[in-house]
Parts: C-alpha cells; structure tokens; sequence
C-alpha cells in the first residue's frame, strides 16, 4: 500500500492533483470533506464545546464564533487533539485499515497534514507552493470576499521544513488539468522506483 500526502494552503491545487490521482483509482481522503461533515454532527459539537470550556475556559454563546475559536485554539497549542480532529482521526485509520491491500493507493488531501500522524506514515509527502496571484484570483472567484482574499495573499508563506518533503512544486499553473497530470505521473514513477 502506497499513502501519498498532498499538503499545502487553501488553493493551491490540492484537490485537482488528488482528482488526478482518483482517475487511477486511488482511494482519495479529502479531509475537508470530512471535517465539514463534523461540523455537522451535533454530539461532536457538544463535546468540541465542553472541550473548549475544560481546557481553555472559553464559553461559546454564538455557535457562528465555534470554528474560528477552536483553530484559534488549535494554533495555540500547536497540537491536534479536539474532539473533531479525533474523529476525523478515526475515521481516516478506519479507511487506511480497511484498504490495506499491497496494490492500494491512499491519497490525504490535507493543509494540516504536517502538524499529523499521517506525514510520517505516507510513503510520499507533496508540498504545493502557492502562486500568490493564482491563488488570491481562485479565492475571490470562489468566496467573492476581498477581505478574505488581502488575508490569503498575506499569509501565504509557511513556516516548514522542505527537507521533510519528497517532492515541492511550486504551482504556476494550478488549474492546467496537463501540470497536474504530469505532476501524478512524474510521482507514481518515484513511487516505483
């Protein structure tokens, strides 16, 4: 079983280059879909709540304010242990565990993935660079927030250490289907080299 990694910001073209991936019938993990279902689930919410409360002393009123509190938590302790990343956690071992044939490939499409487990269980950790004017042209196209856009253009270094990855690409062409293609094929050779 191969686990490939593909971590970098919001819109750097993780998703696309995980498509690409699933085209070859990988098993893809979007953890953000994951998350968003979550994010959903009323018991998990209760518990991420009573989280807050026992280890931070933070009472939410305004569920509208729940996300941005616990990332904001998340970064402060620099670790992943809320009950939503437990979860996702769970469910992630739970799609490993029951794909583990020799000839399987796992695709994690997840920003977070350095701060996981998961970065030193896959067999192959890709860092997309952004583009910051590809990016911050998706942002606005997709969000319609300009506020938000200044904020990704900003933020958009990250505080890493290349050596730990196999492969960076700094994506020029992020949405060019062909880059992301040969990005695919250029990885499954190292794999099998």
């Amino acid at each position: 079983m191969n686990i490939i990694g593909i971590t970098g910001q919001a819109g750097v073209g993780k998703t696309n280059l995980a498509k690409e991936f699933e085209k070859e019938n990988a098993i893809v993990i979007d953890v953000d879909k994951i998350s968003r279902d979550f994010y959903q689930d009323k018991n998990i919410i209760e518990e991420s709540l009573t989280y807050l409360e026992e280890k931070y002393d933070i009472y939410i009123t305004e569920l509208s304010t729940f996300f941005d509190t616990l990332i904001t938590a998340r970064k402060e302790t620099k670790q992943l242990d809320d009950p939503i990343y437990k979860a996702i956690e769970a469910k992630i071992d739970g799609i490993i565990h029951n794909n583990n044939a020799k000839d399987t490939t796992i695709v994690l499409d997840w920003e977070l993935l350095p701060k996981t487990k998961y970065f030193n269980l896959s067999n192959y950790n890709v860092l997309l660079l952004p583009d910051n004017d590809i990016v911050r042209k998706e942002t606005v196209k997709k969000s319609d927030n300009f506020e938000y856009e200044q904020k990704t253009n900003q933020n958009s270094k990250y505080d890493i250490n290349y050596q730990n990855y196999k492969y960076n690409q700094t994506a020029i062409n992020l949405y060019d289907n062909n880059q992301m293609s040969l990005l695919k094929d250029f990885i499954i050779r190292e794999l099998n080299d």
